[in-house]
């Protein structure tokens, strides 16, 4: 009776902790899949370019990449940010358009779907028909953002839709890294439909497509996602390899928001072994972690 009581302890913890992990990977993809692995680099160049440069086109985009990096780190300084960046935006369409993309990615970061949705629809009415590649990548990630604030009430047909018709086709032009990382979104949606084996061929397609390139965080999300995938179909063997691939790349860059992601997978993984009190630890990093970077998704 207790080994079954065990069990059931352990599926129900399993099951708690996959939802968890599901809504941290499609939170964590939205905001940072387009990242680079090196964020602290990431800051630290933006913040040279803005000292150093005149062009104020070229210091609103330093604006909005340090709004990038404080995203899941420090949201005054994520507001304060877009703010700039917002100001100096005004004689720049294709900035005016960035600006409002990403004060989508701040509302819907709390949670505010409907203020979130008009400035993603917003930065979509801007661009219109946009055919300046750099335009094009706003307008993807405009759906893309609109497709998650969309996906709670329309559901999972439309937002495999909208992945596929408006952000699909920019990617396989021009960004092989958002090919791979709209991929395993999609997987994350056949997931969330409990459609496993489904959702796994869209993780290692991903995954597939994003060894191929430069190392990115796309790559990171993409490994961690497969592991949620393989350890809710409770396929431990595979998983481990996964997170510990994940971990190498982790170990290249010790300070990176993907932290809590991680260690949120590696409490599923075993949780997977019936291992709990692993599981719990590595809980308690996650949590750790989430506070430091002041996460208030966490």
């Amino acid at each position: 009776h207790i080994n079954i009581l065990m069990k059931l302890q352990c599926r129900v913890l399993l099951r708690l902790i996959a939802f968890c992990a599901l809504y941290l990977s499609v939170q964590t993809t939205n905001a940072q899949g387009f990242l680079p692995l090196n964020e602290e680099k990431y800051r630290a160049d933006a913040e040279m370019l803005l000292k150093s440069t005149s062009d104020d086109s070229i210091k609103t985009l330093q604006y909005f990449y340090l709004a990038d990096y404080y995203r899941s780190r420090d949201t005054l300084k994520f507001w304060e940010n877009i703010r700039h960046g917002e100001r100096m935006a005004k004689p720049f369409r294709s900035l005016q358009a960035m600006g409002a993309l990403y004060k989508s990615f701040y509302y819907g970061q709390f949670l505010d779907s409907k203020r979130a949705g008009i400035e993603a629809q917003k930065c979509i009415e801007i661009l219109g028909n946009a055919k300046q590649p750099f335009q094009q990548s706003l307008l993807a990630k405009a759906w893309y953002n609109l497709g998650l604030i969309r996906f709670p009430r329309k559901g999972f047909a439309d937002f495999l839709d909208i992945l596929n018709g408006k952000c699909m086709p920019y990617a396989k032009a021009h960004d092989p890294i958002m090919e791979g990382a709209i991929n395993t979104m999609i997987g994350l949606a056949f997931m969330s439909s409990s459609q496993l084996a489904k959702a796994d061929e869209y993780h290692q397609l991903a995954i597939k497509q994003l060894e191929q390139q430069p190392k990115s965080t796309a790559l990171l999300v993409a490994y961690l996602n497969a592991v949620s995938t393989y350890c809710y179909q409770v396929k431990s063997r595979e998983a481990r390899i996964l997170l510990d691939k994940a971990k190498l790349l982790l170990d290249e860059n010790p300070n990176s928001s993907q932290l809590p992601n991680y260690y949120y997978n590696e409490a599923l993984y075993f949780t997977t072994k019936q291992h709990i009190d692993d599981a719990l630890h590595m809980l308690d990093i996650c949590l750790d972690w989430s506070r430091r970077m002041n996460n208030c998704k966490f």
